[in-house]
């Protein structure tokens, strides 16, 4: 043999349904005739169930890809020679609501920690009515809430804004600002506002704005990229070129 040609195929093996069988025994006392039985792990609740990697697969077949539950029935018969129905893939859905409980608190613990906490809402529908979902979120975090109302009343429940003392960023609308915390305008909000002001009225320092933002921002995530620190001569140069065209913007608009 002189050398090899390789080629690889990469796939996956054919997937087999495990059945786990749990035993409780059953014992009489001798001296008291009492039935006594083992207890089953707690999980284990019905004499036939499916377990917790089939459920956890179409929670997040339903939740994460939005595949509705009909076809996740046939998806799992077709691929697995599983039959699991609608109604026990919602009541996994309901299950790992309950679970998750304790887990969404750490979520609103770590946030209100957190020095920089981003805040929006959009607009989505619940059984036909127009409701709200609202998210609280940093790098790493993310808090959501549905709620039938957009303004203090579902920013109230969510119970992130009212007790933060960081940074909040948003989108500059009103109820945000209400809360006693520092506010930063979110970027692509602002310019997306530059855009406008370019396209529409045709002033040139709201381009040159736009352009040394993403600037900014390119320079901020090579840094990280890098992990070096920001150096201190290239953000005075960047502050003071933010600066000019902030005057260019009030001498073009006095009022």
């Amino acid at each position: 043999v002189e050398a090899y040609e390789k080629r690889q195929v990469f796939d996956i093996p054919p997937v087999n349904l495990i059945v786990t069988e749990h035993k409780s025994q059953i014992k009489t006392c001798p001296h008291c005739g009492k039935s006594n039985k083992a207890v089953f792990p707690e999980s284990v609740k019905y004499p036939v169930q499916y377990g917790p990697n089939i459920l956890a697969s179409a929670v997040y077949c339903k939740n994460h890809h939005f595949i509705p539950y009909e076809r996740i029935s046939e998806f799992f018969e077709d691929i697995m020679g599983i039959k699991i129905c609608p109604a026990t893939i919602i009541r996994a859905e309901k299950e790992c609501f309950q679970n998750l409980e304790c887990f969404e608190n750490i979520i609103r613990e770590k946030l209100m920690i957190s020095p920089v906490i981003h805040f929006d809402e959009t607009g989505m529908k619940i059984e036909g009515k127009r409701h709200w979902l609202h998210v609280a979120s940093n790098y790493k975090y993310t808090c959501y809430l549905p709620h039938s109302k957009r303004g203090a009343e579902a920013i109230d429940v969510m119970g992130i804004l009212p007790e933060f003392k960081g940074v909040a960023v948003h989108d500059g609308w009103k109820p945000y600002n209400a809360y006693d915390c520092d506010h930063a305008l979110c970027n692509a909000h602002l310019q997306r506002e530059l855009t406008g002001i370019e396209e529409n009225y045709k002033q040139q320092w709201a381009k040159e704005m736009n352009e040394l933002l993403t600037e900014m921002k390119k320079y901020t995530d090579e840094c990280k990229d890098q992990i070096k620190e920001l150096d201190f001569e290239q953000i005075r140069a960047l502050e003071e070129r933010f600066d000019a065209i902030i005057m260019k913007g009030i001498e073009e608009n006095p009022q």
